[in-house]
C-alpha cells in the first residue's frame, strides 16, 4: 500500500487516487512526524506490514532498486536503513520497522526531538550507497524546489527518451563492492553488484522496447488498415518472406496467421530462387520483411513476385528503399536505435516487426469474428481443442466390456472387473443393462462386513448410477 503524508487541503492530491493522511502529532513537527504517521497508519490499517519506506515526493530520479536494496539491508540484520549518494546521507529516504512507532512517538512528543539523524543514531542503521545511473545524470536523490528545477527535469526526461533507452549504464557505476555498510552486508556486496548490473541491463532493454512500441502505436494509420483489408479480401495464401532474423520473425508471423484463421506459409528467400517460389500462386498476398529494404535475397525476388501479380506488403524501415518502391503497401518498422549496446543486433527492430505482425493477426481475428471454437479447429492437439472437439464417442470403449450377471457372486465379479481394467463392471447384458458395479461399491461392501463369496452382484451394484 502507498499513502501520501501531507498537511492542509487533501483535495490537492485527489488526482493520484491515493490515501492522504495528515501528521498524527500537532505543530508541524517535521519529517519525523511524517514517518511516525506512516508507521502508525500501517499498524492500524495494515497489520501484515512489518516495515515502512519513507520517500520525499519531490525527487523524480529515484533509483529503481531503492526499495529492494533498503529491504535487503534490513534482512541482513540492521534495525533500519538509509540511502546515501555522493557521500551525503538522505535521512528521509529510509526503511523503518513498524515496531519502532512507540519509541518514535515518545521522542517526538515527550522529548521534542526533531532531527531524523538524532533519532536514528540510537539504532543500528545501515547505510546503502547509490550512484547516478550514467554520465551527466543528476544525483538520484536530487529534489525539485523551484520552477527552474522542474523545467530542467523535463528537459532531462525528454533527452533520455530521445537517446538509447536500451544503452547500458557504465560498468564502473555498478561496481559497488564494499559500499553497502551495516551488519552482514559486506559479504553481499559483490553479488549485489552483479545482480544490479544484470537487472539494469534488462530494464534498459525493456525501456527501449516500451518506447519502440509507443512509437509504433503513433505511426499506425491508413497503411496498416489497408494491409489488414488486403489480407482479409485475399483469396489465396499469405506468403511471409524474410532473411536472417527477419526470417525467424516472419516464420512466427506466418504461424500466428495460420493458427488464427488466415491461410499462411513462410517462404525462405534463398530457397525460393531454387524452386520454392512454386509455393506462391498468382494473386497471393506476399509480406516481405527487410529492415533496410535492400536485402539482396529479397530484392532479387521482386521481379518474380511482380510476374505473379502478387500483392506485396513491405515491412521496412526505409520508405525510399527498393522494397518499399515495389510494394503496394509499406508498413514502417523503423526505430531510433537498436536496444543492443552496439546498435548492431536486430533487437528493437525485430520486436517492432513481431508486434506489427501480431497486430495484423489480431485485427483479422476481430474482422472475421474468430471465436474460441475456430481456434480449437486449428489446434486439435491442444487442451482447448480436446475440450471443444472431443465427443464421448471419441473416447468411449465399445468392445470387450466387462459384463457380469446380477446373480453372480461379488467374489467372481471382481475377477471380471480386474480383467476389464476399467475399475467397474456392467451388470446385465448389452441389450439389458441393469446397473454398474464399481470399485467404490466394493469398498463400501467390505466395510459393511459382507461375505463376498455369497453376496450377489445385484445387492452391491448401483441400479441408477450418476452419469
Amino acid at each position: 500500500p502507498v499513502v501520501i503524508n501531507a498537511n492542509g487541503d487533501a483535495a490537492r492530491f485527489e488526482g493520484f487516487g491515493l490515501p492522504v493522511i495528515a501528521d498524527v502529532v500537532d505543530g508541524f513537527a517535521g519529517p519525523l512526524a511524517g514517518v511516525l504517521t506512516g508507521l502508525e497508519h500501517a499498524a492500524a490499517h495494515h497489520p501484515q506490514v512489518s516495515h515502512v519506506i519513507s520517500l520525499a515526493t519531490d525527487a523524480p530520479f529515484l533509483p529503481r532498486d531503492l526499495a529492494e536494496r533498503l529491504m535487503q539491508a534490513v534482512a541482513e540484520g540492521a534495525d533500519m536503513a538509509q540511502a546515501r549518494s555522493g557521500g551525503r546521507r538522505h535521512p528521509v529516504f529510509a526503511i523503518w520497522p513498524v515496531s519502532m512507532a512507540g519509541e518514535l512517538r515518545a521522542a517526538l512528543v515527550d522529548e521534542g526531538l526533531r532531527k531524523i539523524d538524532d533519532f536514528t543514531a540510537r539504532f543500528d542503521c545501515a547505510i546503502v550507497d547509490f550512484l547516478p545511473e550514467d554520465d551527466g545524470a543528476p544525483d538520484p536523490f536530487t529534489n525539485l524546489n523551484t520552477p527552474e528545477d522542474l523545467e530542467d527535469a523535463r528537459i532531462r526526461v525528454t533527452a533520455d527518451r530521445q537517446r538509447v533507452k536500451g544503452g547500458f549504464w557504465r560498468q564502473k557505476a555498478l561496481e559497488r563492492d564494499g559500499m553497502i555498510t551495516g551488519p552482514g552486508m559486506a559479504d553481499k556486496a559483490k553479488q549485489n553488484t552483479a545482480d544490479t548490473a544484470s537487472i539494469t541491463a534488462a530494464r534498459g532493454l525493456f525501456a527501449a522496447y516500451g518506447d519502440a512500441i509507443t512509437r509504433l502505436d503513433g505511426a499506425l494509420g491508413t497503411p496498416f488498415s489497408a494491409a489488414v483489408d488486403l489480407v482479409m479480401k485475399a483469396g489465396g495464401h499469405v506468403v511471409v518472406c524474410g532473411m536472417g532474423k527477419s526470417g525467424l520473425i516472419g516464420r512466427k508471423i506466418a504461424a500466428t496467421l495460420a493458427s488464427t484463421g488466415t491461410p499462411s506459409l513462410f517462404l525462405h528467400p534463398a530457397e525460393a530462387i531454387h524452386g520454392d517460389l512454386g509455393m506462391v500462386r498468382r494473386g497471393d498476398v506476399v509480406v516481405l520483411i527487410s529492415n533496410s529494404g535492400e536485402t539482396e535475397e529479397i530484392v532479387r525476388l521482386l521481379p518474380a513476385f511482380q510476374r505473379l501479380e502478387a500483392r506485396i506488403i513491405a515491412m521496412t524501415a526505409s520508405s525510399s528503399s527498393s522494397l518499399a518502391n515495389a510494394a503496394e503497401i509499406t508498413l514502417d518498422i523503423s526505430v531510433d536505435r537498436e536496444a543492443c549496446p552496439l546498435n548492431l543486433a536486430p533487437t528493437t527492430s525485430a520486436l517492432n516487426t513481431l508486434v506489427l505482425g501480431d497486430a495484423i493477426a489480431v485485427a483479422l481475428m476481430e474482422a472475421r469474428g474468430f471465436e474460441e471454437a475456430d481456434f480449437a479447429r486449428t489446434h486439435p492437439g491442444g487442451s482447448l481443442g480436446r475440450r471443444l472437439l472431443t465427443r464421448v464417442r471419441d473416447a468411449m470403449r465399445t468392445d470387450n466390456l466387462p459384463f457380469v450377471a446380477p446373480d453372480m457372486p461379488v467374489q467372481d465379479a471382481i475377477i471380471t472387473m480386474t480383467e476389464g481394467r476399467l475399475g467397474m463392471a456392467l451388470v446385465g447384458t448389452p441389450d439389458a443393462l441393469s446397473g454398474i458395479l464399481t470399485d467404490g461399491d466394493l469398498r463400501r461392501l467390505v466395510m459393511r462386513g459382507a461375505d463376498l463369496a455369497t453376496t450377489p452382484v445385484s445387492e452391491a451394484a448401483s441400479a441408477n448410477p450418476l452419469t
